[in-house]
């Protein structure tokens, strides 16, 4: 029999983003001889990553989405049935996790984690969602082994004030981003790009990350800088909203939209600055990213403060308005030094090195 532990990570979706992203680089870089992964993923649709992750020697399950918290419940028992025993199970899934972990520790799985990705626009909760909250905080506290975060603030959204967590930074593999001159040439080249002051951002387009806003920067940018583009990276429910709000602001030719990119790190060294002005983060992984590739960025202060690592970032608030964020902006127009950051990402705990191993110490505990 195999002395590997199996491990069962819960992640909702496999596609291209910063929590499948941290699932995937566990997958990527712990000890393989020591621990084997699965994967369950709601829905029938097929992640960018799944691929990936079969050729890594992973088991990718899929669920009908569930349709309520009793249908998840059933659904995670006869995952463990079917397809264990697991060693783990490791839920990504924000609250629901409290309903996977439970599933897993009826079924006799021995440690049961529970990762705090994310939190919420704040705002006002419906009365049913405030006792679920609450109810799922108490089973964390009872069935959960492990309680981890990827910032002080998402931990205390998802746990909690109470309910003690870890902090396990979202390491980056701080090499690949190093700002790389020929990456550059050949991305612009591919997009058709010169001597453009190009203005980028990476990330699902939903209401969270706020490229609406993004491009009424650029907007007022292109006023103060007319050799300049914009460059959106990523896909998502609200592209098209974006494409037509850039179509209806007269920019539409000096914004381009790259689609979802596996290239990422090549992507940020082909880009001049970047604009990064989300509502809510759990911690804002590609903002980490977009400092390790030398790139001045220009944050929303609802960001977490622990993705300020360098000080390429710089807060600013979404209430100053698009106009004096371009001002901002405009002021490394002229061009800066793109300097090697990787010894401030590695001072400051966010290499993946250091982060699989403090993984690969809670699975063997």
């Amino acid at each position: 029999m195999s002395d590997k532990k199996r491990i069962l990570q819960v992640v909702g979706n496999l596609d291209t983003g910063g929590l499948p992203t941290v699932a995937m680089n566990w997958v990527r870089y712990t000890d393989r001889s020591k621990f084997d992964y699965d994967f369950l993923v709601y829905g029938d649709n097929i992640g960018s990553y799944e691929s990936e992750a079969v050729d890594l020697n992973c088991n990718v399950i899929h669920i009908e989405k569930p349709k309520n918290h009793y249908a998840l419940y059933r659904g995670i028992k006869s995952i463990i049935k079917n397809h264990g025993p697991y060693d783990i199970v490791y839920s990504h899934t924000l609250f629901s996790s409290g309903i996977v972990l439970k599933a897993a520790k009826s079924y006799g799985v021995k440690k049961c984690i529970a990762h705090a990705h994310s939190i919420e626009r704040p705002s006002g909760k419906k009365f049913t969602r405030k006792m679920f909250y609450k109810i799922m905080r108490r089973w964390f506290k009872k069935y959960s082994d492990e309680r981890l975060a990827c910032s002080k603030d998402a931990g205390k959204y998802v746990f909690g004030k109470s309910l003690p967590f870890k902090v396990v930074n979202n390491g980056i593999d701080v090499e690949k981003y190093i700002y790389n001159q020929s990456a550059r040439m050949c991305i612009r080249k591919e997009l058709g790009l010169t001597d453009e002051f190009v203005l980028g951002n990476v990330g699902r387009f939903a209401d969270a990350k706020n490229q609406i806003f993004a491009i009424e920067v650029f907007k007022s940018l292109h006023r103060i800088v007319p050799n300049s583009m914009m460059l959106l990276v990523g896909d998502g429910e609200l592209k098209l909203k974006a494409e037509s709000y850039a179509k209806e602001l007269g920019i539409e030719k000096e914004v381009i939209f790259a689609g979802g990119r596996s290239d990422v790190s090549e992507i940020l060294s082909a880009m001049d600055a970047f604009i990064f002005p989300s509502i809510f983060e759990g911690l804002g992984i590609v903002g980490i990213e977009a400092q390790a590739a030398g790139l001045v960025t220009i944050c929303s202060d609802c960001v977490p403060s622990e993705v300020k690592v360098t000080e390429l970032l710089k807060f600013k608030s979404l209430s100053d308005g698009a106009d004096a964020w371009a001002e901002v902006i405009s002021e490394y127009a002229s061009g800066y030094p793109r300097k090697d950051m990787s010894e401030e990402i590695r001072n400051k705990g966010f290499d993946l090195k250091q982060t699989t191993k403090i993984m690969e110490s809670i699975f063997e505990g």
